[in-house]
């Protein structure tokens, strides 16, 4: 993957801050952590570059537009740069609340067919994401910790079974 981290250097996401981290070092750790889970190149690629263009928690914070979905395309492929485009557009709360071949579309505020292969692959990007990212979350109780252990409970059928244990661990989730 030293290519996605060379892409990264390119488009100067160093100098973009996520969190308590840049849009350099979070999409890094996603993406390592899908390697890590075995998940197919596409979907890690598309973990290295998730947030290019922005997303429901990042607001205006993005490398690239996306009416510029071609320059991504010719960097990481057109299936990576698929995941990454639906990622953007979700919302991602959705993916808990419906049976696996849509996702909510955030810009027209509809319903949007995916495949159920799409749907899985976006489920694993978005623990994968909030996993990499839940150690630096302020309020590691409360309401917050309560959401992302009902997402990650929703999630345990799609993710892989090598996830299963570090989740379960991560977000309490008791084990059955």
């Amino acid at each position: 993957m030293k290519e996605a981290i060379a892409t990264l250097k390119k488009y100067q996401t160093q100098s973009i801050s996520h969190s308590t981290r840049t849009l350099f070092d979070h999409p890094i750790g996603t993406g390592q952590i899908l390697q890590e889970w075995d998940c197919d190149l596409n979907l890690c690629l598309a973990g290295y570059f998730h947030s290019f263009y922005g997303t429901e928690g990042t607001g205006k914070k993005r490398i690239l537009d996306f009416s510029e979905r071609e320059k991504i395309q010719q960097e990481i492929g057109r299936e990576a740069e698929i995941i990454v485009y639906l990622y953007w557009v979700s919302r991602r709360k959705f993916y808990y609340r419906c049976n696996g071949d849509y996702i909510w579309d955030r810009l027209t505020n509809q319903k949007r067919s995916v495949t159920k292969e799409i749907f899985r692959q976006l489920v694993i990007l978005d623990i994968a994401n909030l996993v990499e990212e839940f150690p630096r979350w302020k309020y590691l109780f409360g309401c917050g910790f309560l959401v992302a252990r009902r997402r990650t409970t929703c999630a345990m059928p799609y993710l892989p079974e090598v996830a299963h244990e570090k989740v379960k661990t991560l977000f309490k989730i008791s084990h059955r």
